[in-house]
């Protein structure tokens, strides 16, 4: 094992990676975040993707590693009826252009 993640887990991963299937969950995940700009549950996600559960779990913590996403607050889920985290887009990241 490494550093806790089974050595199957993470050759699917890299699987996933190399042949775009983690991309697309990816640009699924964003764009039913990009219509729901309150928040939603990640079974919420699950719900209105169509993804499976591992796959909205591990897409949506590299989106939050990757400041794309954050968790932000709890409420009700409207699947399980569970108090439990909203999953937002995280604001648009600013950039600064350094002047010449």
């Amino acid at each position: 094992m490494s550093g806790g993640v089974r050595e199957t887990s993470i050759q699917a991963l890299r699987e996933i990676q190399g042949n775009g299937r983690g991309t697309q969950a990816t640009d699924k995940i964003l764009e039913v975040l990009q219509r729901n700009p309150w928040g939603l549950t990640r079974r919420e996600i699950e719900a209105r993707t169509g993804l499976r559960g591992n796959q909205v779990s591990g897409r949506v913590r590299e989106l939050i590693e990757q400041k794309r996403a954050k968790e932000d607050g709890q409420r009700v889920c409207s699947v399980t009826g569970s108090m439990v985290g909203v999953v937002q887009l995280a604001p648009a990241q600013e950039t600064v252009e350094d002047e010449a």
